[in-house]
């Protein structure tokens, strides 16, 4: 690209010199048409402008020929390199949307998976808390029966106990009122009878 820049630098300084050819053309043509006495003077004046107008921009095209074509090189390199650094970044920025995307897939998977293992648990919990409960209403029902068992034992207990008792106070006295030997036996034999069939 550096090779284009001496040829359009000589384009450019060949396009200077022709404008100020022509514009010399013109004016020396203006001046041999104008006034015979002082055109001469004007013709010179002018001549040795557009010689110092041509020598300026050929010392100016020569001298910034150089710097100007780095400068514009320097440039177009830049302009290179913004061009390379934002199409990498755009590959880059284009993995890590879809890096983020796969992220999210997966997280989405494993919250799904974790919400699945939460409701398996929940229910697994569930039937163990139902089972304790019946498993525990059962021992109270039991726990019931015994307890209740013991209270209708307890009382038949305390029954044949007072049932022993009023049968020897009825003895007493019935004995005290005379009864014979007979008489006592078979109220003995009744009163254990009785206590045989309570057990």
């Amino acid at each position: 690209m550096r090779r284009n820049l001496p040829s359009k630098g000589r384009l450019w300084l060949g396009g200077v010199v022709t404008v100020g050819l022509l514009l010399c053309g013109a004016h020396l043509a203006g001046a041999a048409e104008g006034a015979h006495g002082d055109g001469g003077a004007l013709l010179k004046d002018f001549l040795y402008r557009c010689l110092n107008f041509a020598l300026l921009a050929g010392l100016l095209g020569y001298f910034l020929r150089k710097p100007l074509g780095d400068a514009l090189a320097a440039r177009r390199q830049a302009v290179a390199t913004t061009l390379e650094e934002s199409r990498q970044a755009r590959e880059e920025a284009e993995a890590r949307a879809e890096r983020l995307a796969r992220q999210l897939e997966a997280g989405g998977r494993e919250i799904e998976a974790l919400r699945l293992q939460m409701e398996e648990e929940t229910a697994k919990e569930r039937a163990q808390l139902l089972e304790q409960a019946r498993q525990t209403a059962a021992a109270i029902r039991e726990e019931a029966h015994r307890h209740a068992t013991r209270q209708i034992e307890r009382a038949r207990r305390r029954l044949q106990a007072e049932a022993a008792t009023l049968a020897i106070q009825l003895a007493e006295r019935q004995l005290a009122e005379g009864l014979t030997a007979d008489d006592q036996r078979r109220l003995v034999d009744d009163t254990l009878r009785q206590l045989g069939e309570q057990q």
